[in-house]
């Protein structure tokens, strides 16, 4: 890590550290430190927890590097209770959980709701790598290409909307979906466009 980097505050779930003016760094317990939590007592605090330490919680728990059996029921528990931030940052973790069948239902459930944003769930649902998703990734492209040609959309669509391309890429193979990422290469917005060119590196590998 840098030694420029300073401690600006610390939580029992996460320090977090500033690197650049306007960059901070955050580290999981959960990942350096291996801390565990048992589930009795996370779900006996969670009814106490502001919606910021819920979060807080989220973020860092979704770094554990293994789950056992008590990290899946604090999963599961999230997953019920969670708010829109909190059921984003745990959902590339929840393809790491045993039932696959679970993280399939809760990451497409996710998806039609459409709440933003969405990317985490549609880059959680290309590693899930369940066929049974094509259907429901495609309906989500076809509702973003429709809103594109209304001018009904602003730049977080852009993002969802790119990773979308990028899960169905990678299910079906299909050239339509790489070229709809190409499309965005150039675009105004260097993060956009950032994106697009990450994506298809991505695609190449």
């Amino acid at each position: 890590m840098s030694s420029q980097r300073e401690l600006v505050r610390e939580s029992r779930w996460m320090r977090v550290y500033k690197i650049a003016e306007r960059h901070e760094l955050y580290e999981s317990k959960f990942f350096l430190d291996r801390l565990q939590v048992s589930p009795t007592s996370l779900k006996s605090e969670w009814k106490t927890m502001t919606e910021e330490e819920r979060s807080e919680f989220a973020l860092a728990f979704s770094a554990k590097p293994t789950l056992n059996s008590g990290d899946e029921e604090i999963l599961n528990h999230l997953i019920e209770f969670g708010s829109t931030t909190v059921l984003c940052s745990i959902a590339l973790l929840a393809v790491r959980q045993s039932n696959k069948e679970n993280a399939f239902r809760f990451l497409t459930q996710q998806v039609q709701r459409g709440h933003k944003p969405l990317v985490n769930f549609y880059q959680a649902l290309e590693l899930l790598n369940d066929r049974r998703a094509v259907p429901i990734l495609r309906q989500a492209f076809h509702r973003y290409k429709a809103r594109f040609a209304n001018g009904d959309f602003d730049s977080s669509d852009l993002g969802d909307y790119l990773r979308c391309c990028k899960a169905l890429l990678a299910m079906e193979g299909n050239a339509e979906y790489e070229r709809a990422i190409s499309e965005f290469r150039s675009h105004s917005d260097e993060q956009i466009s950032g994106i697009a060119r990450r994506l298809l590196d991505e695609n190449k590998k």
